[in-house]
């Protein structure tokens, strides 16, 4: 036990300099040293917690966070000091965008071809939740059509988002009441 003691003392001490960085990438290679050439030595995925020990160019050496002590090389561009919430919100934020332009560009074709308006915006509420305000033309439509566009909107929710996560379109109409959703 004195001996397991005074081994913790040393290890915390050794990190005591450190400071808290996340995986910013889908996934990142920690690696034996700092380049492509050295073998990776374990895959680690968005959002996990690292340690930075130190940096070699565009090198960080760091301690795996749950990972059995397991230290190595990642490139800096796929680490982030931002804990994994903000990463995420951030990578939601571009995807909305995306998301937002397909979704124009149906809301558009739709008025084109039929000369109605069914939806009148769309908006990101946080934590993968997409809101569409519908309009009374919609709201009128038959069940089979809501849910088939309603369906059409949220494969473009889910196109544009890649993380993985749970995501939403909620359906409201111009009180903000949810009319329908769907979820994964």
């Amino acid at each position: 036990m004195r001996y397991l003691a005074i081994l913790m003392i040393i290890v915390s001490s050794a990190f005591a300099g450190t400071k808290e960085i996340y995986v910013s990438s889908n996934s990142a290679a920690v690696r034996e040293g700092p380049g492509t050439n050295h073998p990776v030595e374990i895959e680690i995925k968005r959002g996990h917690q690292l340690m930075e020990i130190s940096r070699q160019d565009n090198w960080i050496l760091v301690g795996v966070a749950g990972a059995g002590g397991i230290t190595g090389w990642i490139m800096a561009s796929n680490t982030s000091t931002d804990p994994p919430a903000k990463i995420i919100r951030a990578i939601k934020n571009e995807a909305f965008d995306n998301f937002n332009t397909a979704f124009s560009f149906l809301n558009n074709s739709i008025e084109t071809s039929s000369g109605y308006t069914l939806f009148t915006g769309a908006e990101y509420l946080g934590d993968g939740i997409i809101e569409v305000t519908v309009t009374n033309v919609w709201l009128s439509a038959p069940y089979t059509d809501r849910e088939g566009t309603l369906q059409t909107i949220f494969n473009l929710w889910d196109a544009a988002d890649d993380s993985g996560l749970s995501i939403a379109v909620y359906a409201v109409d111009h009180k903000g009441k949810r009319v329908m959703s769907l979820s994964r």
